[in-house]
């Protein structure tokens, strides 16, 4: 379970922390370097302490440190596939409400899971920072990917929440033809300090796999005042896609039928629900394996390692 007064105690710490941006050698009159992402070792340190060594992987970055992430297996003896997390700002890859819920969950239902560490943007960070963020974590996806076909695992699909979501979403759009099979959007938001090519509109118009956008009633005020939007760019987005060729496997045979680019897009705002749906983490989990079972379990894709 959460450690929830180190929790409150840690979150209190880094909004009362003073963040400045190092002096550099650079020459007068040029342009300030983006702020560098933060690396959450607090985070780190909590989780190596109180979860299993068995679960606590690392994902090579090139030229920098590994990325944390939260591995646990399939326990139902029937696999599915596997899932990739990515939480949201502010948050780590345990998170209570919906990345422990989820990344717990799903196991019991087929679905191994891999729940990755992102770094923290400064509040008022420059634009140019979340595009380094981005490059980072591409590496640690890219990582993921080759980590979970070592466990056999080659089914996948990408779940992120909030911040975690446009990442999610900007590695698809950057990565089409890789064997992720879906994704899944939990409060997918537009902040003002993201370059533009990540603001969700743009990036839904080049996902061509199955998505899942879901949201709370009571979420945050970007994420439902754009929702009608992310639904009619995606949906118009799925009729100018080319069909692809995708086997969908049964228990007793399977076949081939051609798709348009968005197998099914689909919205579902959950009434009551706030950005982390607390209280209502189970609603969300079985919303999103009911979504799995339909759109990506038993699906073969093609492979193609980073």
């Amino acid at each position: 379970m959460p450690s929830y007064p180190l929790i409150i105690s840690l979150c209190l710490a880094l909004l009362c922390s003073p963040l400045r941006a190092e002096e550099g050698g650079g020459e007068a009159g040029d342009p300030p370097a983006a702020t560098p992402p933060m690396v959450q070792t607090d985070w780190r340190t909590e989780l190596r302490a109180r979860l299993a060594a068995a679960e606590i992987v690392e994902l090579p970055v090139a030229g920098g440190a590994p990325i944390l992430a939260l591995y646990r297996p399939e326990t139902q003896g029937m696999p599915k596939g596997g899932v990739i997390l990515l939480h949201d700002q502010g948050a780590h890859p345990d998170w209570p409400g919906v990345m422990n819920p989820l990344r717990t969950s799903l196991p019991e239902h087929g679905w191994s899971t891999l729940a990755i560490e992102t770094a923290e943007l400064p509040t008022g960070a420059d634009p140019a920072a979340f595009e380094q963020l981005n490059q980072v974590l591409t590496q640690g996806l890219d990582a993921a990917l080759v980590y979970l076909n070592q466990q056999g695992i080659y089914n996948l699909v990408l779940i992120g929440h909030g911040q975690g979501a446009i990442l999610a979403a900007a590695y698809l759009a950057q990565r089409p033809q890789n064997n992720i099979s879906g994704l899944v959007l939990v409060g997918i938001h537009t902040p003002t300090e993201i370059d533009e090519r990540f603001a969700p509109l743009k990036l839904l118009t080049r996902i061509q796999k199955p998505v899942l956008d879901i949201y709370g009633a009571q979420d945050e005020a970007s994420v439902r005042q754009l929702a009608s939007r992310r639904a009619q760019v995606a949906r118009k987005a799925a009729q100018q896609a080319p069909p692809q060729n995708i086997n969908y496997v049964g228990l007793a045979r399977s076949f081939k039928r051609p798709s348009p680019g968005h197998i099914a897009y689909r919205q579902l705002e959950v009434p009551g629900a706030n950005h982390n749906f607390n209280g209502l983490s189970e609603h969300l989990s079985k919303r999103v394996r009911g979504w799995l079972k339909r759109h990506a379990a038993g699906k073969e894709v093609a492979i193609s390692r980073p």
